[in-house]
Formats: C-alpha cells, sequence, structure tokens
C-alpha cells in the first residue's frame, strides 16, 4: 500500500493524488473503534494547514491531494490527528513528506 510516488519521491502536478492510509495500534493496544481521523495538507512546509478529503472508513482509509500546477517543484506536507472511542489519539506532521514534479 503505497501512494503513487516515483524514484525520487515525486508526485504529478495538475491532478488529483490519492494516498492510502492504514491506521495500526501498537502491539498490545485494545481494539477500539476509529472516532476521529483528520488530515490535512500543506504546500508551504507547514506554515498553513488545508484539511484533505479521505474515504474509507475504519483503519483503511485513502486521502486524497489536490497538486495545481503552480505548485510544481514544491513539496508536500501532511499532518493527521487520530482518535479512537476509548480516547486514545496521535497526532502526526511530516514537513515536506514528499515532493512535486
Amino acid at each position: 500500500m503505497s501512494p503513487g510516488l516515483d524514484e525520487w519521491n515525486r508526485a504529478e502536478t495538475g491532478h488529483r493524488f490519492d494516498i492510502p492510509v492504514l491506521v495500526q495500534r501498537p502491539v498490545g493496544a485494545a481494539e477500539s473503534p476509529v472516532r476521529t481521523f483528520t488530515p490535512e495538507v500543506s504546500s508551504d512546509e507547514g506554515r498553513t494547514w488545508h484539511p484533505a478529503e479521505v474515504k474509507g472508513s475504519g483503519v483503511k482509509r485513502t486521502v486524497t491531494v489536490d497538486h495545481p500546477r503552480r505548485f510544481s517543484g514544491g513539496s508536500v506536507s501532511l499532518r493527521t490527528h487520530v482518535e479512537d472511542a476509548a480516547g486514545n489519539s496521535f497526532r502526526e506532521t511530516v514537513i515536506k513528506a514528499y515532493l512535486l514534479k
């Protein structure tokens, strides 16, 4: 399960881009349904964030990101917040997660 990046970790601009996501729990953690899954995307290395479209449910989701042509040569940063029904939560931010060509 990988996004469609080239060998230099780059994606094309000018179209929508799907990122498959699998929400995993730590080993030994109790099973509890995912209640909140909030992905965000930034094209300015995290100075501003915008919501990303999500498809799917449970532990398997797809995040869809738009790559306008004006972002060619830039990068995409990703941030997400996940919370389960038991109140456990996780936040992750990856600045320059992948490049745009």
